[in-house]
């Protein structure tokens, strides 16, 4: 088809330009020592500042009081610092912006934190950077270690701030030290270590981004156009009526090769063409850690649609399989972060109308994101949208109201289907409605006999308050439904007994 090739503490010293600056809480901003001409100082934050020459020992300036802080200046190698112990941390220098750093993760909240640090192979002394989810402005570093209690994770948040002179400082709510950059913080706290309830954890290695996003560029790449010639297709994952789905590798622009997942169209008909484009254009929209990543489009006489790439397939697969045990702690969080992925598409009036375990895609960590849009539509500020007979639907997924002409959709519709999609994730992969045959799902049915499922259909997984958030989803009148936001919270606080392991916040 002539498509692209197959083939199967109270101080801190810092420095800025060539001198060290002692900071201390303890002066007013009146109270100032400098032998050095005037530079970038602490005087607006009304911190006391004392110059030194860069190659003065800490232990010799006027305002030591013993704490020994082994800063380098941040051209110094690691491997030169006198609190470095022989461990590696892989950071960039200070001028690197910090969501180019590989241990920067961006905006994943605690549980997500916890899941990524708390596994098995991961070592003691690792940690990430990312968002604060609760304080504007913030960030926090978390470091796996462990304490009388057993296997935890200490965090530290920092604010971030301008001085005087608008560049960027962090403040640390640890101790009240003031950095000048992320990377700064980062050797900090790989000497000292970061403490909490009378025990500490120095920094060792971060945790890489790489595993779990495409990273790097990727996130920040504005041209979709790829071309056929930068895509090498290894091998078919999965194929439709209409299309299929390859393992590949993409040539980004910089020369480094990525592994990802392109979505082929075979077919030429004008309907499913402007389908196909319209998935990409609602992908285009979206960036959540729990809805599959966009990268691009291959235009030309087979289209395909590249992402990134989801090392372990579908989730109804994987739960359907005996290979690996699926305890009740991975099956919520398999449903938190879907429910996570869900209050951010209806936060940007998207609507789904496919959301099923097929269509979930799991990754390393047991990280699960959304994909397959392409039922997808953005309701542009309307509350409701229409579809013709003629569009297929999976029917034991679809809400009611969607089943029998007019077929309207909103964002309800996307919760009735969530409900659903959490029969199949308790039962480890039973088809909806077992027993029942498709041609007796219908809106009489559901509305006016009110036909569901039964707890006892859905096995002693199922608990009564899990049950309970089903039949919310369930309800006839989708403005009876909650919304995504109260599923998310609801189902939120059902995973949280099973956080595997504590932290320290």
């Amino acid at each position: 088809m002539g498509c692209c090739s197959s083939k199967t503490g109270s101080e801190h010293n810092t420095s800025y330009g060539q001198q060290n600056v002692q900071f201390s809480n303890t002066g007013n901003a009146t109270d100032i020592n400098h032998s050095y001409p005037y530079q970038k100082n602490a005087y607006d934050q009304g911190i006391r500042v004392n110059y030194q020459p860069a190659n003065t020992p800490l232990q010799n300036n006027a305002y030591d009081q013993g704490i020994r802080v082994n800063y380098q200046p941040a051209n110094t190698p690691l491997q030169n610092n006198a609190s470095y112990q022989g461990t590696s941390v892989n950071y960039q220098p200070a001028d690197t912006p910090l969501e180019k750093e590989s241990w920067y993760f961006g905006k994943i909240d605690i549980n997500r934190c916890i899941k990524l640090l708390g596994d098995a192979t991961v070592a003691d002394g690792t940690f990430i950077v990312r968002d604060s989810t609760s304080s504007s402005g913030a960030y926090c570093i978390s470091v796996k270690g462990r304490s009388p209690k057993g296997q935890c994770i200490f965090s530290v948040r920092l604010r971030e701030t301008k001085n005087g002179f608008g560049d960027k400082q962090y403040h640390s709510a640890l101790d009240k030290r003031v950095f000048s950059s992320m990377q700064e913080v980062i050797r900090f706290y790989t000497g000292n270590g970061i403490s909490s309830n009378g025990y500490s954890v120095p920094l060792v290695a971060g945790l890489t981004n790489e595993h779990y996003y495409l990273g790097g560029d990727e996130q920040v790449y504005t041209s979709y156009e790829i071309k056929a010639d930068e895509l090498d297709l290894q091998k078919e994952l999965g194929r439709g009526h209409f299309g299929s789905v390859w393992k590949g590798s993409w040539r980004k622009p910089n020369g480094q090769s990525v592994n990802v997942a392109v979505k082929k169209l075979h077919s030429e008909q004008k309907a499913e063409v402007e389908k196909f484009e319209k998935e990409a254009n609602l992908l285009k929209m979206v960036y959540h850690d729990n809805i599959v990543t966009f990268i691009g489009v291959c235009k030309g006489e087979c289209p395909m649609i590249v992402t990134e790439l989801m090392s372990r397939g579908d989730l109804l697969k994987f739960l359907k399989s005996k290979d690996e045990e699926k305890p009740l702690k991975d099956l919520y969080y398999f449903a938190d972060q879907v429910a996570s992925g869900m209050k951010f598409l209806a936060s940007k009036s998207i609507i789904h109308r496919d959301l099923a375990a097929r269509n979930i895609l799991l990754g390393e960590q047991h990280i699960v994101k959304i994909a397959d849009f392409g039922l997808g539509r953005y309701l542009d500020n309307d509350e409701e949208i229409y579809f013709s007979s003629a569009v297929p639907l999976p029917i034991k997924w679809t809400a009611p109201e969607g089943l029998e002409p007019p077929r309207k959709f909103t964002t309800k519709s996307d919760v009735w289907s969530y409900g659903i999609f959490l029969t199949e994730v308790i039962t480890r992969g039973q088809s909806p409605y077992p027993s029942v045959n498709i041609r007796q799902i219908t809106k009489t049915r559901l509305v006016d006999h009110r036909f569901r499922m039964t707890r006892e259909v859905l096995g002693p997984d199922c608990s009564e308050s899990l049950y309970a958030l089903m039949t919310k989803c369930w309800q006839s009148d989708p403005d009876r439904r909650p919304d995504f936001e109260t599923v998310y919270k609801e189902i939120h606080s059902l995973y949280e007994p099973f956080v595997p392991i504590s932290h320290y916040k």
